[in-house]
């Protein structure tokens, strides 16, 4: 209700500004209004799944820098296409899987070096891709076997491959959730799966 009232108040406000002026102008002031209202209530549901986690909060706590921001935006969008991180039907196929945690890997590598060593952003991407090296060593290990029989329903193989993509998904989830505290970024409802669930005491 709160927000509602925010809402409303933001928009008597852009009527007081525009008054006497194009209308065309009022109606695209609103649009941007009312998506960045959506953006900060997307926002706020990712802050209460960080409880307990350290982070800086955009906006709150600190501001970054345009570029760290827009490198963060580019990470997630990025990741928002790899279904490795979030989709059942593409464990099936175990080489894809690992096919494409080695992009996820080479991308996360050539954006680490652009950015300050320093950067709430960098130590975010350094875990990921530590857990995409973890992930890839695991898979790969025992002579090809948990690539090659991976997606066999009872095999060992499918227990270590499955174990393996869970724990890769979990490190992910976190440290997109930091990113998108960090730099007030919004993240599709796919790749959002693999968050840290809502803490309902929060």
């Amino acid at each position: 209700m709160a927000e509602e009232k925010g809402l409303v108040q933001l928009c008597i406000e852009l009527q007081e500004y525009y008054k006497g002026k194009s209308p065309y102008a009022l109606k695209v002031a609103y649009r941007q209004a009312f998506s960045e209202w959506q953006h900060n209530l997307v926002f706020k549901e990712i802050i209460k799944r960080l409880t307990g986690i350290s982070s800086p909060v955009f906006g709150v706590s600190w501001n970054p820098e345009n570029t760290e921001r827009d490198f963060a935006k580019e990470v997630i969008a990025y990741l928002e296409d790899r279904r490795v991180l979030y989709s059942s039907s593409e464990m099936e196929v175990p080489h894809y899987c690992v096919t494409s945690v080695l992009q996820i890997r080479e991308f996360l590598t050539s954006k680490i070096g652009k950015l300050r060593k320093d950067a709430e952003l960098a130590r975010s991407l350094r875990a990921m891709r530590a857990a995409c090296r973890k992930f890839l060593d695991k898979t790969e290990s025992r002579n090809g076997d948990i690539i090659r029989f991976g997606a066999s329903q009872g095999h060992w193989a499918s227990w270590e491959f499955n174990g393996a993509v869970g724990e890769l998904r979990g490190i992910f989830g976190v440290h997109l959730a930091k990113i998108a505290v960090t730099y007030g970024a919004d993240i599709e409802k796919d790749l959002a799966t693999i968050l840290p669930g809502i803490d309902e005491d929060f």
